[in-house]
C-alpha cells in the first residue's frame, strides 16, 4: 500500500474512534445484559461462623468425656458418673453390653 492510504485510513480510524469515544452506549449495553440475566448464587455461611463456636472433632469431644468420667469415679463422685451416662446414652453404649 502507499503512505498516502495508509494516512488516509489511519485518519478515518482516529476520526471513528474520538467520534464514538463520545457517545454514551450505557443504555444500550444494559439492554444487551437485560437479556442475558445473571444468576445470583446465595452465599452459604459456613454453620461455625454463624454460631461462633469453634469445631472440636467428635473424637476429641468423646475422648474429653471419657476422661471427665474416669476422674468422675476417681474421685468418688459416682452419682456425677451415672449423670454423665444419662446425658451421653450413646458414648457409654459400649458399657452396656459386657
Amino acid at each position: 500500500m502507499e503512505l498516502e492510504m495508509i494516512l488516509r485510513i489511519s485518519a478515518v480510524i482516529i476520526a471513528a474512534t474520538l467520534l464514538f469515544g463520545n457517545i454514551d452506549l450505557s443504555y444500550w449495553k444494559n439492554k444487551v445484559k437485560g437479556w442475558f440475566p445473571k444468576k445470583v448464587k446465595p452465599i452459604i455461611t459456613p454453620i461455625d461462623e454463624i454460631d461462633g463456636v469453634d469445631e472440636k472433632p467428635f473424637l476429641e469431644i468423646v475422648d474429653l468425656w471419657y476422661s471427665l468420667k474416669e476422674k468422675c469415679t476417681e474421685e468418688g463422685l459416682d452419682q456425677a458418673a451415672e449423670k454423665l451416662d444419662e446425658v451421653f446414652p450413646l458414648f457409654n453404649a459400649e458399657n452396656n453390653d459386657d
